[in-house]
């Protein structure tokens, strides 16, 4: 569902060239739930925004349900138009700190929500800060400084939502 292959984003600062994604590959399949976790600044929103083609790779490849995004437009169009593919059945979900501000039965529901979906064969990719979220997922991913320094089952077993704490 979501392929990234050799992914790089620059962006130039006054006279700093900065490296926000080096090099990346992340492939997430259908009915798999994602979380990226990493630190501010580790590369976690921007790869969500060019999965998402709010904005464009500077190399690499991006591939979302079997179509080509690498150059696609930007802006407030963009926004409504994958607003509106997720409204009716979009194959990928992507969230972006789901649960950052709300309480914890609200954030559980939306949790379970995003959950179900995976379990309807959507891919759904979530970036968080929050560790104690990553226990219930099928991956985790961890980014640091623009790149991918792990990729595999949360640690011990998956772990139901009813577990979980925060």
């Amino acid at each position: 569902m979501i392929d990234l292959e050799g992914v790089t984003k620059h962006y130039q600062v006054g006279p700093v060239l900065v490296t926000a994604l080096d090099g990346i590959d992340l492939h997430v399949e259908a009915g798999e739930f994602v979380v990226v976790l990493g630190p501010s600044g580790s590369g976690k929103t921007t790869t969500l925004n060019i999965i998402g083609a709010l904005d464009t790779p500077s190399a690499g490849q991006v591939t979302v349900a079997g179509r080509d995004i690498t150059a696609s437009s930007r802006g407030e169009q963009q926004r409504v138009a994958i607003a509106r593919a997720l409204a009716t059945g979009n194959p990928v979900l992507l969230a972006d700190e789901p649960t950052g501000e709300l309480d914890f039965k609200t954030g559980a529901q939306i949790l379970e929500l995003l959950s179900d979906q995976a379990a309807k064969d959507r891919a759904v990719l979530v970036i968080t800060h929050n560790r104690e979220i990553s226990r219930m997922a099928d991956r985790v991913v961890e980014m640091s400084s623009g790149k991918i320094i792990s990729d595999g089952p949360p640690e011990g077993d998956k772990t139901a939502l009813s577990e979980l704490h925060w």
